[in-house]
C-alpha cells in the first residue's frame, strides 16, 4: 500500500507540470475552426495613413464596425461578417492638384479568427468624398465624380488587412484598400 501511494505521489508530481503545458495549449491552438456560436462586439478603430495605392498625400480617420452576422457566412469556420462605416480626411495629391477631404466610407468587412492573436479580413463597398474646395457631390477640376479605383465624388473601395490582437478589447490594425494604406489601434465594446 505504501509503495502504490509512493508512485501515486510521485506521478502527481511530475503530472503538474503537464497539466501547466496543456493550459497554455488552447492559446496557441487555430480557432479558425470553431464553430461554436459567437457574440461579436462592436470595432471601433483610429486610422492613420496614406491614401491607397499610387496616390500621394495623408489622411487618418474613424471607422465603427457593427456585427451583423455573428457567426458569418461559412458554419465550418469561425468567421463574421460586419457593416463598416466612420469619417476619414484625406488630404490628396493628385495630377489635377492637391485636395482635401471628407470621406465617408459604407463598407462590407468579413473577419475571419485564424487565433487568439491574429484576424484577419477583407473589404468591399463605396466612399463618398466632399471635397473641401468644391462643396457637397462636387468634383475638383481633372478629378473623376466616379472612379473604380481612386480619388473621385464616389469611388468603389475594396481591400484587405489584418488585426494583431493584444487583448479581446484592443488590437493593432493594418489597412490596406484602394483609398487609404493605414496604420491604426482597434478597441471593441
Amino acid at each position: 500500500m505504501r509503495r502504490t501511494s509512493a508512485k501515486l505521489a510521485v506521478l502527481a508530481v511530475l503530472a503538474v507540470p503537464a497539466l501547466g503545458v496543456a493550459q497554455e495549449e488552447p492559446d496557441t491552438i487555430s480557432m479558425i475552426r470553431d464553430t461554436g456560436v459567437h457574440r461579436r462586439p462592436v470595432d471601433v478603430s483610429l486610422l492613420a495613413g496614406a491614401p491607397g495605392f499610387g496616390l500621394a498625400g495623408y489622411g487618418g480617420g474613424l471607422r465603427v464596425a457593427l456585427p451583423l452576422l455573428d457567426d458569418g457566412f461559412l458554419p465550418r469556420l469561425n468567421e463574421a461578417f460586419f457593416f463598416e462605416t466612420g469619417v476619414e480626411y484625406v488630404h490628396w495629391t493628385l495630377t489635377a492638384g492637391d485636395f482635401d477631404s471628407i470621406t465617408v466610407p459604407l463598407h462590407a468587412r468579413w473577419n475571419f479568427y485564424l487565433d487568439k492573436d491574429w484576424t484577419v479580413f477583407v473589404s468591399a463597398g463605396f466612399e463618398l468624398s466632399w471635397f473641401l474646395s468644391e462643396g457637397i457631390f462636387s468634383a475638383p477640376n481633372g478629378v473623376a465624380w466616379f472612379n473604380m479605383v481612386q480619388g473621385g465624388v464616389l469611388v468603389f473601395g475594396a481591400g484587405g488587412g489584418v488585426l494583431y490582437n493584444f487583448s479581446e478589447a484592443v488590437s493593432l490594425r493594418v489597412d490596406a484598400t484602394l483609398s487609404l494604406l493605414a496604420i491604426g489601434l482597434t478597441i471593441r465594446f
